[in-house]
Parts: structure tokens; sequence; C-alpha cells
């Protein structure tokens, strides 16, 4: 499943952290959040993402990086920050 940033979802650095706005929705993001965030491209698979997430952050094991990056993508999927990438064959949340 490929999945990328909504469109209308803006990313926000404050003196307090980084931050995901969403109409009303405002999400502080840190580390992992921002390096899941910048990786939904469209292209990069939710596998790949994890390995992103690995190679930045070597001292996780690719484990804890794959599953960092699932409940991300859920507490991402929440908030409708996300969408399907064009030619995706699955439907956010279906994976």
């Amino acid at each position: 499943m490929y999945l990328k940033r909504a469109f209308y979802v803006r990313k926000r650095f404050d003196g307090d952290g980084l931050y995901l706005i969403h109409l009303t929705t405002i999400v502080r993001i840190g580390e992992f959040g921002e390096i899941v965030w910048d990786s939904l491209n469209g292209v990069n698979s939710i596998d790949e993402i994890a390995e992103i997430l690995s190679l930045r952050l070597p001292q996780l094991d690719p484990i804890a990086c794959a599953a960092l990056v699932g409940h991300t993508l859920i507490v991402f999927e929440q908030h409708g920050f996300l969408q399907p990438a064009p030619g995706s064959d699955q439907q956010v949340g279906a994976g």
C-alpha cells in the first residue's frame, strides 16, 4: 500500500515543536512522526518508510521501527492526514 500526505495538511515548526495542522485539528509530532510524514510521498511503501526510519535512527531495531511507523500511520489516518497515493489499490486504513 502506498500513501501520501493529504494536500490540505500543513507542517509547521514552532519553538515548542513540530505540528501538523488540518482544519481545526493541530497535532504535535516528534522526530519519528516527522520522518514518517516526510516519507509519505506516494512513492514509498509502508515497508520502505519503516526502512527509512531505521536508517535515520539506527539505535532502533527494524521491528521497533515497523511498529512505530504502523502506530504513527494510525494516528495520522485518525486525524484525516492521509490519502491513498494515485494508483494505490487500497483505501486508507484498509491495510
